[in-house]
């Protein structure tokens, strides 16, 4: 189910929020899966380069700066 939401909220410009998923994971899936400010390595993580989170974070900084 995330697997599938990551890849239709990429394609719909999505910020990839738990409200926007069809159905609330349970807790410890969600766990595993969330990136908020306090548990994010930022550019020292070795995901950055795949990461949604950070992607939709550039998409975001880009189009603030676009106009």
């Amino acid at each position: 189910m995330i697997e599938e939401w990551v890849g239709d909220s990429i394609e719909k410009h999505g910020v990839g929020s738990l409200a926007e998923l069809p159905k609330v994971p349970e807790p410890a899936v969600w766990d595993k899966v969330c990136a908020e400010a306090g548990n994010c390595l930022g550019k020292k993580c070795r995901f950055y380069n795949d990461c949604f989170w950070q992607a939709a974070r550039r998409r975001m900084t880009a189009e603030m700066f676009s106009w």
